[in-house]
């Protein structure tokens, strides 16, 4: 981000997770460690409310090899010495355990090497070497700093069986995952031209989203499948954060990313995706979900210059605003409104399920309220539907009513209640292409 006050934005929309890289070859320009660098982003995270996942990736200049075969100066190369390179994650370890004591604690190592992100004749096996080196050697540096950290990968690109599954079994790396993070984007860019819920050569984003097999729920599931065969520390109960998600990879525009219909849909629909896996089998939801992203231009943000091409700019000296995605999430996780970044259950069930086409909902409950989010990502309009809310805990409530209007702004309002059992019901229109979401707390 650009400034402490585009950061705060974020926080207000309940996105308090900051993935960041480590910027290794700016901060190992020599073999002496200039941390103001990196020092810096790490001090604006801490000053807005949220929490760092610090990526130890690249190669510095001087661990590269001569002549470089990925090309001069590509930093994406494996080093020539791992154990320095591991020496090198250690250090982070050490130095943000001094200055920034107990708040840096999640890093993943490397970004996407089972694909570009890692260059090397063989990606798995010069990835499994440097995760095996450099992570007994990060453990080892924060027990002698006194404080905890979590290491985790293999941060892919899209799910793989066999890279999973010998992170996760071999005796060098198994016992040094603490977590399993990896990226979703449903399409790449041979498939711009997608639509939201048409079809025209490409199966719609809509459909891609809620595939059995590689939707947001196929693939955690499978990623969860290998998580429970692995012989690490935590076994089935070892955290998964999917460290990337979003429509598409390529930095060009496509139909829904940024969209003032079809990104609140788009990511209201993967987020609700990913908590009902719960219903679907799914041992707990993901720990961590991670839009990519707060500000990459071109076309990836959350806030940004809004002009006519939405396409992401910062301008220098321009006052950046919330692009159409933030209003889902600051729907869902914001503390002004349903506040599950501050954490919540889900509900015993949801009816209807999700999956199938039509209206997807989920619902869940934090300390002040009980929660259903409703999107409809289709053309349907749905008059006079009844919402009904079971052993909701209060025995008196008051509803609201929340509405995404125009990808830029929440609308609230209340809603009329009526008592049924140990529960309340109301009744709303739902529109086509919406988001909202209606919420009970105690009167």
């Amino acid at each position: 981000m650009h400034s402490d006050a585009d950061r705060s934005l974020l926080t207000q929309a309940g996105l308090t997770v900051s993935r960041l890289y480590g910027q290794i070859p700016m901060v190992y320009k020599t073999q002496t460690p200039d941390w103001t660098q990196i020092d810096p982003m790490i001090a604006s995270i801490r000053n807005t409310g949220q929490h760092p996942i610090l990526q130890l990736s690249l190669t510095p200049t001087w661990l590269q090899p001569t002549p470089n075969p990925c090309g001069a100066g590509s930093t994406t190369v494996v080093p020539t010495d791992i154990n320095k390179w591991a020496q090198i994650a250690a250090s982070y370890v050490q130095h943000m355990d001094a200055n920034f004591p107990g708040f840096v604690q999640d890093y993943e190592i490397w970004n996407e090497p089972n694909a570009a992100g890692l260059c090397a004749p063989n990606h798995m096996a010069s990835y499994m070497a440097l995760y095996a080196a450099a992570a007994p050697a990060m453990k080892a540096q924060a027990a002698l700093d006194g404080q905890t950290i979590r290491i985790g990968g293999p941060v892919l690109s899209s799910y793989s069986q066999i890279w999973l599954s010998t992170l996760l079994t071999t005796p060098s790396t198994a016992p040094y995952v603490d977590f399993v993070s990896y990226h979703q984007y449903m399409f790449g860019s041979t498939a711009l031209q997608v639509q939201w819920d048409s079809y025209n050569g490409n199966s719609s984003m809509y459909q891609e989203v809620q595939d059995p097999n590689v939707g947001a729920v196929g693939l955690y599931n499978k990623v969860l499948g290998q998580v429970k065969l692995g012989s690490q520390p935590l076994g089935a109960n070892t955290p998964i954060y999917v460290t990337e998600f979003n429509t598409n990879w390529s930095f060009f525009k496509d139909c829904c990313r940024n969209d003032a219909s079809y990104a609140p849909l788009f990511n209201s629909l993967y987020l609700t995706y990913m908590l009902n896996s719960v219903y679907n089998g799914s041992l707990a939801v993901p720990n961590k979900l991670i839009y990519f992203a707060s500000s990459a231009y071109p076309w990836f943000c959350v806030v940004g210059v809004q002009d006519p091409n939405m396409d992401c700019l910062y301008s220098a000296g321009a006052t950046a605003t919330p692009y159409p995605q933030f209003y889902a999430f600051q729907l869902i996780a914001g503390s002004n409104y349903l506040g599950l970044s501050g954490g919540g259950y889900m509900a015993k069930s949801v009816s209807p399920p999700a999956g199938g086409g039509g209206i997807a909902a989920t619902a869940f409950y934090t300390p002040t309220l009980d929660a259903i989010v409703i999107t409809n990502p289709t053309s349907t309009s749905y008059q006079n539907i009844t919402v009904s809310f079971q052993n909701a805990g209060f025995p008196a409530a008051q509803g609201t009513l929340y509405q995404i209007v125009n990808g830029a702004m929440i609308n609230s309002s209340s809603v009329s209640l009526t008592s049924q059992g140990a529960g309340y019901t109301t009744t709303i229109s739902i529109p086509p292409y919406s988001v909202q979401a209606v919420s009970v707390k105690a009167q």
